[in-house]
């Protein structure tokens, strides 16, 4: 099952936390993101530099909730950011925690997310947390659903050289140059690329 539609699962069955592994969290969260552009789902990100921020435009009205007094408080501190989402996120929010595999081991964040669980429930909120490996404590064993977001598959990897490609062939359109060669990905060359990509995140792939 793919990541996105694991993640329709956990948003039809009322699933509070989660965490997602993966060698690439951006492009995991962009790709459910895109996926679920057509939902009424906030989708928020959480870092310690950047803080919150939304990722669409729900997800910026859902921080409106919060103020930005609180926001700014909460910047560098995962576990006052849980409690303040708690307290104040709107209804039907996702959060995505990055590095949370970092954190996720401090006693007073355990403590936060297993407050959070039943008010997040209650109101279809939802934290992920996010990571390239979770080693979860026992205390969050029966709170947090596990998902992992595999590395891309011969199929993925196909549909990355043939996007590389057709963004260069725009590119080239643009500057009216006929004298500039375009991309043409023959089979010999998408199973030469798909040979020397597979095993890759998409992002490492896509350069």
């Amino acid at each position: 099952m793919c990541i996105v539609e694991s993640i329709k699962d956990i948003r039809r069955s009322g699933t509070p936390l989660a965490a997602i592994t993966t060698t690439d969290p951006e492009a995991t969260v962009e790709r459910i993101k895109s996926e679920l552009s057509n939902t009424k789902i906030g989708f928020v990100s959480y870092d310690i530099l950047q803080g919150f921020r939304g990722l669409n435009e729900h997800g910026i009205n859902a921080l409106k909730s919060i103020g930005e007094d609180d926001i700014e408080s909460v910047k560098d501190s995962p576990t006052d950011a849980v409690l303040v989402a708690t307290s104040k996120i709107d209804a039907g929010t996702m959060i995505f925690m990055h590095t949370a595999n970092r954190y996720a081991e401090q006693l007073p964040f355990i403590q936060a997310l297993k407050n959070a669980r039943n008010p997040f429930c209650a109101s279809r909120r939802t934290i992920i947390l996010m990571g390239i490996d979770m080693p979860l404590p026992p205390e969050l064993a029966g709170d947090v659903v596990f998902l992992n977001d595999p590395l891309p598959d011969e199929e993925d990897i196909s549909s990355i050289v043939a996007k590389v490609a057709d963004n260069y062939n725009k590119a080239v359109d643009k500057k009216g140059d006929d004298s500039i060669p375009k991309a043409v990905v023959t089979d010999e060359i998408m199973t030469d690329s798909i040979d020397a990509l597979i095993g890759l995140p998409a992002f490492t792939a896509e350069q």
